[in-house]
């Protein structure tokens, strides 16, 4: 569950950190929070409980750090006077976002300081403590009990945890709204006169594009295929990109084996033509490929042999040729 704890007492801050402590931490990718006494993992985004050899277990586990850059790790953490993050005061709703934590989005309760980034559990707390019943079956459970897509943020991800709601800051990047209808008239009415022109040769030369393209939906004058009249069909103009192909020949070119001898196709009784110095290339790359696979043992037969033997030796084999 994701109760919020009650009020704590906001533990001391960590002692000051030496230049070579504060360069080892960061190389660990590891921050030192202020004031609240814990240790967060920069790629996580959460706080690391700081007991025993748990900092230098989940380096170890989790970013696959070398023994040697953990050593020592577990006695600096500990001297370090940090405290459990499940325990750590939260910070108050409405505060821009923390620099290291992870930024997850969820549920506020309306009725009470509940949060969580669960679905179900905002669904089982309005049900036990506010008496909402089948609340995310009710088209209105939102609007009335739950306020929606909030950004919390928690010092731990495991066991009981609290969350508070951050409220991001003004954004460094610039901002651009969303061009309006409106808008864009007016920026165009605003626009100069050579703005105007080459908007309009640009908007001219669009419609002669489109009007040069071939119609989906146009006639065929041979035979109707039925394949050609689906949806899809005409959406693409496939009927149109083939009209008046050699489909023989491209059905030819995909039939394995090939129907001729040298695999070569006509068109109009004309053979297409390749260079041959192409043709010995892949008639030396078809023999290579073709005597790789001859030497390769078929995955099958290795297969059967190993079924047999793992249900036992043939019956005719004694104790001796086992």
């Amino acid at each position: 569950m994701a109760l919020s704890p009650p009020f704590l007492p906001r533990p001391r801050a960590p002692r000051s950190l030496t230049a070579k402590e504060y360069q080892r931490l960061e190389s660990l990718q590891l921050h030192l929070n202020e004031p609240e006494p814990v240790l967060i993992c920069r790629p996580y985004g959460y706080a690391l409980k700081p007991f025993g050899e748990r900092v230098s277990r989940h380096l170890a586990e989790k970013h696959a750090v070398p023994k040697p850059q953990r050593r020592g790790l577990s006695a600096f953490v500990k001297s370090l006077g940090l405290v459990d993050p499940n325990d750590v005061a939260l910070r108050p709703d409405g505060l821009p976002p923390h620099e290291v934590l992870i930024v997850a989005r969820g549920y506020a309760c309306r009725h009470c300081d509940y949060q969580t980034t669960s679905g179900d559990l905002i669904s089982r707390h309005l049900s036990r403590t506010h008496s909402v019943k089948d609340s995310r079956k009710a088209e209105s459970w939102q609007r009335d009990h739950v306020h929606c897509n909030v950004l919390l943020q928690s010092w731990s991800q495991n066991g009981p945890r609290g969350y508070w709601i951050v409220q991001p800051g003004t954004p460094k990047s610039p901002h651009y709204p969303k061009i309006s209808i409106n808008t864009a008239d007016d920026l165009l009415r605003n626009a100069s006169a050579a703005q105007q022109a080459l908007l309009a040769a640009a908007h001219d030369a669009e419609r002669s594009h489109l009007a040069s393209r071939p119609s989906a939906t146009s006639t065929i004058t041979s035979q109707v295929d039925l394949a050609f009249q689906t949806n899809w069909m005409r959406r693409t103009g496939w009927d149109a990109m083939f009209d008046g192909a050699c489909r023989d020949t491209l059905l030819k070119m995909s039939e394995l084996p090939s129907p001729t001898r040298d695999g070569h196709t006509s068109e109009n009784d004309m053979l297409p033509i390749s260079p041959p110095g192409d043709e010995a290339r892949l008639r030396h790359i078809v023999s290579a490929v073709d005597g790789a696979f001859d030497r390769s043992p078929s995955p099958t037969a290795r297969t059967k042999r190993r079924l047999s033997w793992s249900a036992g030796p043939p019956p005719h084999m004694g104790t001796a040729d086992r």
